[in-house]
């Protein structure tokens, strides 16, 4: 199954025992809710490292998928059995991606030119293993895979709110919105060495690509 359009908001909430206030006729109980589906910005940037030629990059340069099998969801949240589930972009854009991915550490960020695909995802599951795939459109060649996404964003779990102790679930639970940058040479080849994701710096040698 195919998902190319940008999904409507579902929450999931769940009253067990909760506490109850009354005014007047109205009982009102509070109830936490989690929002089950996501955008992903994938964002391919462009850094002439060799100050040469540069193949340009456009918006059909690459094409990417994710595919995760997270679509049908029990009372309680947890993910039913499922089919696979493939979801590509529902809009591409050009853009500027400013980082500091290739800044030094007394340098600012640094502007590069970018393609940017947003997917709408159903909820992300620590136990599961969502797809990342972005290939050459004319060749078909793959540039970059990962065979489980989620790995990229408990990195930034652990970083970002390693002082609140959040489980990697209620961090995926928490956010609704991700963004992975990878970066492309003047030949348009993947540089191997760092990626950002929701604006953390991640060194490649420190994660399996």
């Amino acid at each position: 199954y195919i998902v190319d359009n940008s999904l409507h908001s579902l929450w999931h909430g769940e009253v067990k025992k909760g506490t109850t206030t009354r005014s007047g006729r109205q009982q009102i109980t509070e109830v936490s809710l989690v929002k089950n589906t996501n955008t992903i910005r994938v964002v391919v940037a462009q850094v002439n490292q060799s100050g040469g030629p540069v193949t340009r990059l456009t918006q059909k340069t690459f094409e990417c998928a994710i595919y995760d099998n997270n679509g049908y969801m029990n009372y309680d949240n947890t993910l039913l059995e499922d089919n696979l589930l493939t979801y590509k972009p529902y809009n591409v854009t050009s853009d500027v991606v400013s980082t500091r991915a290739f800044s030094s550490a007394d340098e600012p960020a640094k502007q590069y030119n970018g393609i940017v695909s947003e997917m709408s995802v159903a909820r992300l599951v620590e136990s599961q293993k969502p797809e990342l795939t972005i290939k050459n459109t004319a060749t078909q060649e793959v540039l970059f895979q990962s065979s489980d996404l989620v790995k990229y964003f408990e990195e930034v779990d652990a970083e970002k709110y390693k002082d609140r102790n959040y489980s990697l679930q209620e961090y995926l639970d928490r956010e609704d919105k991700y963004e992975l940058v990878i970066f492309v040479d003047e030949k348009l080849a993947l540089i191997k060495t760092v990626i950002q994701v929701n604006d953390w710096i991640i060194q490649l040698n420190d994660i399996e690509l």
